[in-house]
Formats: C-alpha cells, structure tokens, sequence
C-alpha cells in the first residue's frame, strides 16, 4: 500500500509518499516417521515429528491417543495393541498441516513344542531320555505323571530320566503368543526274572574222583554253587564250568540272582567207595623138580600194586592187573600175591 502525505499552505502546497509492503505469514510445515514401523503386541514404536512455522504440534492416534509436542515437533513413544495411524498436525499463524505415520502390530507367533523319548520302552532301573524341541518361547517344562519335574531352555534340550513305571511325561511351551504341549510316554516293564541251569557229568563218581558242574544262567547278575559238602564257587554271570571233587554224596545248588528275582537248580554227585582189590594166584605145575619151572598165574582187580613174594625170599612186581611169572624154587616154596588198591 502506498501512503501520500499533502501539506497546504499560504506559501502552496508539498506532498511525499511511503509504500508499505504486506507479505503472508509462512504456512506451517510436518513430517512424521514411525520407527520400527511394525511391532510385536507389547513392543513399542518411536514416532519423530519436525515441524516449521508452527505455534503448536499435537499428534493423535486411530487408537485413541493423543500427544502434544514442542513446537517444532520431537519424539513420542507409542504402544499400541492393534495398527494404528498416527496424525501429526501442526498449527500456526500461517494455517496448519498435518502428516500420517502407521505403525502395524502383528501378532505374536504361537510357541510349538514337540517332545520324544528313546527308548520308549525299558526296564525298571534303566533311562530313557527326553528330546524336546520348542520355538517362539520363553519357558519351556517337562513334568511326569510320576511327579517329577524339569526346566529346559526356551529352545528345548534333552533331559534323563529313570522312571519305576509306565510314565507319561507332558512338555509345555510358553510364549507371548500363547501355550503349547506335547506328550511322551516312557514304558517300564519288569525286570525278567533270571533262569538258571546245573548239570553234573558224571553224575557217579568213585572217592578221589572229580565231577564238572556246567552251570547256564541268563538275566542274572551273580551266580554261586554251594555243596552240601560246605563248598563254595562264585561264576561268572552267564554261569560256566567248575571241578568238584567230592568224598561223600554231594547236592550241589546254583543260585542266580538278578534284577528280576532269584532262583536256583541243584545236581546231585552221587560218591561211591572205591571197590576192594581182588587177587587170585595158582601155580602150573605145582610139583617141579628142583631147577625145572613153574608158572604163576596172578590174577587182580581194582589195584594199584600186585607183589609176589615167596617163601625162599623171592620177589616180584606184575602189573595191576596181574600176570604171569615164572619160577623156578630150589625148595618147596610158598607164593604169596599182595593186592593193593
């Protein structure tokens, strides 16, 4: 606009002129950012705001939020449970402007677990062990239906376990995004009883004499043969072989014992006396002339020794069995055979 000043006077007139330039106020400027720009539920994202030629700066959300900033914008964390739009707006003596930021939540994945035992089947006393696999998880337990309890890792992990009986053993996961489990079931069958066998060969034997026992056993961890005699013999777990020598009629027993029980056979070595020794002897001719021959004729059983012995001091040492021997007497001669068993 141009202003003119005139002045009038008895000496005339003057004028002079000023121009006054009006400019607009600056239209107000914003710019909003979301970072991250997706969330899990929970989590939380951080909205940053810049704002020129503004008086005031709010920022509203589809939610329901609502946030006032400096003028010249800043930062604001948000945490919302569903998407939402973030609108910053800013007002100034030049009009407003407003920008958009979307933060999208997505949900949290569902934990999985899963959950094995190998062996799944073993004896009381034995173990099997537990592989658990889990994702998406912050706690991860496993509990039998025996009562007993484990903490794994969130990613899972292998755990022993000895249960007495069939065991059902339950693995859960736990996570922002809800609960899963798995089951497992370890079965424990009895332990088998143990067997055993005894066996003498032979079964008859003479004084002095020696028997084998052969002993077989299965499912057993100690195995004894104990005679009626007071005798005592340790083998191995399978059983084996053992020597007795027995003076009387013996009962020898096997005893096996093991996880499943106990049990025991028995064999009886039966001891007879050694037979007498038995000898005859008879001479052929009995009637010789003094430097002609007569023949002995020894006969034995059941001896270790057969000795003939004459009356003229002569003597001789035929096998066990007997034999002949000849002689030849000077003098009527007595023969005498001794039989030693």
């Amino acid at each position: 606009t141009t202003y003119t000043a005139a002045a009038t006077g008895n000496g005339g007139k003057a004028s002079a002129t000023v121009i006054v330039t009006l400019t607009a106020n600056p239209v107000p400027t914003i710019s909003v950012t979301a970072n991250p720009v997706s969330i899990a539920p929970g989590s939380s994202s951080v909205l940053t705001v810049t704002a020129t030629n503004a008086t005031q700066v709010t920022v509203t959300g589809t939610d329901g939020s609502s946030y006032t900033l400096q003028a010249s914008g800043g930062t604001q964390s948000v945490h919302p449970a569903a998407t939402a739009t973030y609108t910053a707006s800013a007002t100034g003596i030049g009009g407003s402007a407003s920008e958009t930021a979307t933060v999208t939540v997505t949900a949290n994945p569902s934990p999985t677990i899963s959950v094995t035992a190998y062996p799944a089947s073993i004896t009381s006393g034995s173990s099997s062990i537990l592989t658990v696999t889990a994702t998406n998880a912050t706690l991860v337990t496993v509990t039998g239906s025996d009562g007993s309890a484990y903490t794994l890792q969130a990613t899972g992990g292998t755990q022993a376990v000895s249960p007495t009986v069939t065991t059902t053993y339950t693995a859960a996961a736990t996570g922002p995004g809800g609960n899963a489990s798995g089951i497992a079931i370890v079965t424990v069958t009895a332990n088998p009883a143990p067997t055993v066998t005894i066996t003498a060969l032979p079964i008859s034997i003479t004084s002095g004499s020696s028997s084998t026992l052969t002993v077989t056993a299965v499912h057993a961890t100690e195995v004894t043969v104990t005679g009626t005699d007071g005798t005592s013999y340790t083998l191995s777990s399978s059983g084996g072989l053992q020597l007795v020598s027995p003076t009387t009629t013996t009962t020898y027993t096997a005893a096996a014992t093991g996880t499943g029980g106990n049990t025991s056979a028995s064999a009886i070595v039966t001891v007879t006396p050694k037979p007498l020794p038995t000898v005859t002897i008879t001479a052929n001719p009995t009637s010789v002339i003094s430097g002609n021959l007569s023949t002995l004729t020894v006969i034995a059983a059941n001896a270790t020794l057969v000795m003939v012995t004459g009356s003229d001091h002569s003597t001789y040492s035929l096998p066990v069995d007997g034999g002949t021997q000849s002689v030849s007497p000077t003098a009527t001669t007595i023969y005498t055979v001794v039989a030693t068993g």
